[in-house]
């Protein structure tokens, strides 16, 4: 074999030993590429699945607010409009029993309002002849009264201040010389103060 010969065959050899590593880089570039690729299908996939889970949590956190307030309201409405409409359905009927009043006279101090014009108005339609001490509403108080009145003589409503006692001496005064007899007397007016002293 010539010197020609053997350098063929060792360009030869080199060009086979060439392409090998050119093949093998090729291989690698690609096994690179193909995992590159699953990589980012993998990123994609997992970005996927955490936006299926806040997703979730997005909904768990809805259906849970709405079974709180559903578990708060129910027993506010069980016990602000079922208990009260129980308790009309099942309370019996009240009825006051009220004996015959008719010719009798009465006064009821602060009787133009709350429980004093409740007890009047009773008063009048039992037949008592009902005198008011009011500070103020008066005009109303009496229209009241004169509606449900079963007495002869007209309902009145004088003005009486009970802090003040000349105002208490001119009511007495004034019933006096007007009606004189007195058969029942409610002392309706009370005092917000412990102890407070007349205007005078």
């Amino acid at each position: 074999m010539g010197h020609f010969d053997r350098l063929k065959k060792c360009n030869g050899k080199e060009k086979d030993a060439k392409d090998s590593r050119d093949k093998e880089k090729d291989a690698r570039d690609a096994r690179l590429k193909k995992t590159d690729k699953e990589l980012e299908e993998e990123r994609k996939k997992k970005e996927e699945e955490e936006k299926e889970e806040e997703e979730l949590e997005k909904e768990c956190e809805k259906w849970c607010s709405i079974v709180c307030k559903v578990l708060i309201m129910v027993p506010i409405l069980v016990t602000y409009l079922l208990m009260p409409a129980r308790e009309l359905v099942l309370r019996p009927e009240m009825t006051i029993d009220t004996p015959n009043l008719s010719g009798m006279r009465a006064v009821v101090t602060g009787g133009c309002s709350g429980l004093g014009l409740h007890t009047a108005l009773l008063m009048a339609q039992s037949g008592a002849s009902v005198t008011l001490g009011c500070r103020s509403n008066s005009e109303l108080a009496l229209q009241r009264l004169k509606k449900v009145s079963k007495a002869k003589a007209q309902p009145a409503v004088w003005p009486l201040e009970m802090d003040s006692f000349d105002s208490v001496r001119s009511f007495a005064e004034r019933y006096i010389e007007s009606i004189g007899t007195l058969h029942i007397l409610v002392n309706n007016v009370g005092s917000t103060q412990a102890c407070s002293l007349t205007t005078d």
